[in-house]
C-alpha cells in the first residue's frame, strides 16, 4: 500500500492488479495485468522460450538496474536540509520538479523538513557500456559482489 494525500494505492502481492481508493472509500482507478514477474521468468526457462516473457531480458535488466542505482546514490549519499537539497536540485529541471513533488507531499503530509532532513544521494554518471559508475570508484565496487559457493563461477 502507498499511502498519499489523496488516498490510497493497493497493489497485490502477485503484481496482477492495483487500484487507487481516495480519502473517502471510493476505488478511482484500477489497472490489471503483469501478473507474477517471477513466475512469468520461471516458466519461460523451464520451457526455454524467451518468447513466453512479459518482457525482453534486457528490458528487466534494466529497469532493476537504474532501481539499483537509485538505492546505490542513497547509500552513498547522506542527510541534507531542504535548503541544500533545493539547491543541488536547481539544476537539472526533472529533478527539480520530481523534488517539487516529494517536498509539498513530505509537507502536505505534515513531515517538518527542519526536523526530518532527507537524504541527498550521491550524482551518479553511469558508462555507456554499463561497466561502472563515471569517475567514481566507491560507487562502481558497490555494484558487484563476490557470490558465494555455488553460485561463484
Amino acid at each position: 500500500m502507498i499511502h498519499g494525500e489523496n488516498g490510497i494505492v493497493r497493489i497485490s502481492n502477485s503484481y496482477s492488479w492495483a487500484d487507487f481508493i481516495d480519502n473517502d472509500g471510493n476505488k478511482i482507478r484500477e489497472w490489471k495485468g503483469g501478473g507474477d514477474h517471477f513466475d512469468n521468468f520461471v516458466r519461460a526457462v523451464r520451457a526455454g522460450d524467451p518468447a513466453m516473457l512479459n518482457a525482453s531480458i534486457e528490458d528487466g535488466h534494466l529497469s532493476s538496474a537504474f532501481c539499483h542505482l537509485g538505492i546505490l546514490s542513497h547509500r552513498l549519499g547522506g542527510p541534507q536540509s531542504r535548503r541544500v537539497v533545493d539547491a543541488a536540485m536547481r539544476s537539472d529541471p526533472v529533478a527539480a520538479e520530481a523534488w517539487g513533488r516529494m517536498r509539498d507531499h513530505l509537507v502536505a503530509n505534515e513531515v517538518d523538513l527542519s526536523r526530518t532532513p532527507v537524504t541527498l544521494g550521491r550524482s551518479l554518471r553511469v558508462e555507456p557500456n554499463g561497466a561502472g559508475v563515471v569517475d567514481d570508484a566507491e560507487a562502481t565496487a558497490m555494484l558487484a559482489r563476490v557470490a558465494r559457493p555455488p553460485f561463484d563461477f
